[in-house]
């Protein structure tokens, strides 16, 4: 499936036009291969060893730097910043990444909604990184807030 996505990604790169690209990269369809991998990884109790975490550590960041900057690369981007930052997560042991893991598959059904009312409210942001930092707050706490909500409706 993972490989699926990846040649739709690798088509749509160099035959479809740049709208099609962008709304494709901006839904599922363009951070699919992290999506089944995340659900690979969860159902098989995926973790990267002490002993191999350095080696993920540079193989990824290496490939992260490489594909941000090279076309035929960049579907790789998404897998190698998840295995970047699971390699650091795997150091710092943070009770914030562990709680950002919880709640990811609801970061994932509410970040699209939030995604829309922001982009339609900040078109054009002067400041990327503050931009970003206040499109997080409202997508992590609506995401918290869906979780509570669904594991208190579905227990017995």
């Amino acid at each position: 499936m993972c490989l699926g996505f990846l040649f739709i990604h690798f088509c749509l790169l160099f035959f479809a036009s740049e709208y099609t690209m962008k709304w494709c990269r901006h839904n599922f369809l363009g951070w699919g291969v992290s999506f089944v991998l995340g659900i690979i990884a969860a159902k098989a109790h995926f973790t990267i060893s002490n002993r191999m975490n350095p080696l993920v550590f540079i193989l990824s960041f290496i490939t992260l730097c490489v594909s941000l900057i090279n076309k035929p690369l960049s579907p790789l981007v998404e897998v190698s910043a998840i295995l970047f930052f699971l390699s650091i997560s795997n150091v710092c042991k943070s009770r914030w990444i562990y709680f950002l893991g919880v709640i990811s598959p609801s970061i994932f059904v509410v970040h699209p909604f939030v995604r829309l009312i922001f982009y339609n409210s900040f078109c054009s942001p002067n400041y990327p990184l503050t931009m970003t930092t206040i499109y997080l707050i409202p997508v992590i706490l609506l995401s918290w807030i869906h979780h509570i909500i669904l594991h208190k409706q579905f227990r017995v």
